[in-house]
């Protein structure tokens, strides 16, 4: 193709790398992939699958994570397979940082894992290497602040705490209660990063849908006057269970919830 001044694509590079995959030779994929920016090429996840699992079939964790590496700088975020051969590799490696670090890329891109994922993981905590990790101190107060940045449902600031794992298959009752520990599964929020994409996505699908209507004077509108501590969706509220539109119910949701708010103010509500 080079010779006939044929142009290459990400498909073509692609089926390279594959090519160098069979012949076990991991830096020829991953130079396939470096390529591709060099070409203009717009990168897949299928791009650096062939260098990825190259390098953690033959145990090469530091290049594992320099391809992982490569992904991230470039936009590109790994799916489970990838995932689950890093982890695995991490495991075997016994380096614990790298565990922890991709317990969270399976919460923030794949949230529900397979049976083999989940296989792993109970693996890596019945390991004597889990048990050996973590802080025995650190700062109350900071992890709770972090807890609270991270909407309650993590805190990013390592392993914390040594000792044997409590490991154990469960299942969660009608009301939310664990069969196992007895607690009651808690609502968490969207931590920052997650909310300001997800506002900045429902903003430009707006844009796209309504390119005559009022919706960047709401922004403005929105920008001058929030920001608001809930947001009330009025017609749902009121016309829920009922065909008749009611008004009184969408004030005793609105009462309800202002006085749940730290700042007792009033939340948005909108009809539409």
């Amino acid at each position: 193709m080079c010779a006939e001044k044929i142009a290459m694509s990400e498909a073509a590079l692609t089926s390279v790398a594959r090519i160098a995959m069979s012949m076990d030779d991991g830096d020829m994929a991953f130079d396939c992939v470096k390529r591709m920016k060099l070409l203009g090429i717009t990168a897949r996840v299928r791009s650096y699958g062939p260098a990825l699992f190259t390098f953690c079939n033959k145990g090469d964790i530091d290049k594992a994570f320099e391809v992982e590496a490569h992904m991230s700088e470039n936009g590109i975020q790994p799916e489970e397979s990838e995932l689950e051969a890093l982890l695995r590799i991490s495991i075997a490696a016994r380096r614990g940082d790298k565990v922890y670090y991709l317990l969270h890329k399976l919460r923030t891109n794949v949230r529900q894992v397979s049976a083999s994922t989940a296989e792993l993981i109970e693996a890596w905590f019945k390991s004597l290497t889990a048990s050996r990790l973590g802080k025995r101190k650190w700062d109350a107060k900071e992890l709770a602040e972090a807890i609270e940045n991270g909407g309650a449902g993590w805190h990013g600031l390592g392993w914390l705490g040594k000792g044997k794992w409590s490991v154990a298959h469960t299942s969660v009752d009608v009301d939310g209660v664990c069969m196992s520990c007895g607690h009651k599964l808690a609502t968490i929020d969207l931590d920052p990063v997650e909310t300001e994409n997800f506002a900045k996505s429902v903003a430009s699908l707006a844009n796209k849908r309504e390119r005559n209507s009022n919706f960047q004077k709401f922004q403005k509108w929105l920008d001058y006057y929030g920001p608001f501590e809930a947001v009330v969706d009025a017609a749902n509220v009121a016309l829920y269970c009922q065909k008749r539109f009611a008004v009184n119910k969408v004030s005793a949701v609105v009462n309800a919830i202002r006085q749940k708010l730290p700042m007792k103010r009033c939340p948005l509500y909108y009809c539409t």
